[in-house]
């Protein structure tokens, strides 16, 4: 399986939509951290702030993560790389298997510049007011509130980009069964994108329910793993990561059970 995954990170590398997305995020986690220190000094108005919701990494690894989940999937049925794995031997679950942990890399990798630039800012002292928080990392610099950090805050910072990660794998994850059915990389994009807003929608509109409240806490789409912050309990963290981590088992189990009623020529 870690041969399928070096090959597999070998070969994304090298495509152009990977390098537009890496690109695109580390623009906008630059951008974002320009305009919140502008904020924070009084050089920027704070009316701008909705137009922050742009840059964050929730608009960001939205689109660009359903693409990724697009290219690690379709492009081995579009140059043909998947009939000779299957082949050579692989099983088709240890080909899902390495897809997963392959998504989970590139997520990562999408959402590394706005741990860097976010580190940046609570060190420069960047502070902002908490009407214009939007994101995970906005959160953080409010938490921060414009003072030193010490080692157990950077530590925590780190904790959270971790769970953040595992957070996008499991809301983006519906994208890998559907793009073992399609194998299209732009329509999993536009499926991926558009149905994660969906659902953001479903929740804004029936969160406020009890019962729907509290299944929806263990789905990766509960708004309160969406923007976490140093001030957020660990225990939450951890749930986060549980619950998230469950939800991508089951969808790794949905797409092993696809895949193999899928036909590869």
């Amino acid at each position: 399986m870690f041969n399928l995954i070096a090959a597999d990170l070998f070969k994304l590398r090298k495509l152009i939509a990977v390098k537009v997305s890496m690109l695109s995020c580390m623009i906008s986690a630059v951008s974002l951290t320009i305009m919140s220190y502008g904020i924070s000094k009084g050089f920027i108005s704070e009316a701008i702030s909705g137009d922050l919701s742009g840059l964050t990494e929730i608009m960001m690894i939205s689109l660009f993560g359903s693409l990724m989940a697009g290219v690690v999937i379709c492009q081995d049925f579009e140059d043909k790389s998947m009939h000779h794995v299957i082949s050579a031997g692989v099983g088709r679950s240890t080909i899902v298997r390495s897809k997963f942990i392959t998504f989970g890399i590139i997520i990562a990798i999408l959402l590394l510049p706005y741990l860097l630039t976010t580190l940046v800012a609570m060190l420069i002292g960047v502070s902002l007011p908490d009407k214009i928080v939007v994101s995970t990392f906005l959160k953080c610099l409010a938490d921060a509130n414009g003072q030193v950090i010490s080692g157990v805050q950077i530590g925590k910072l780190v904790i959270i980009y971790i769970t953040t990660v595992v957070v996008y794998v499991a809301r983006l994850s519906i994208c890998m069964p559907f793009a073992l059915i399609i194998k299209k990389q732009i329509f999993v994009m536009i499926g991926g994108f558009a149905g994660c807003g969906l659902i953001d929608i479903v929740v804004g509109l029936l969160g406020g329910l009890p019962i729907f409240s509290i299944l929806l806490d263990y789905t990766p789409y509960s708004r309160i793993y969406m923007i976490l912050g140093l001030e957020t309990n660990i225990a939450v963290l951890i749930k986060a990561i549980i619950v998230n981590l469950i939800f991508i088992f089951i969808m790794g189990v949905i797409s092993c059970k696809i895949f193999k009623r899928v036909e590869v020529k």
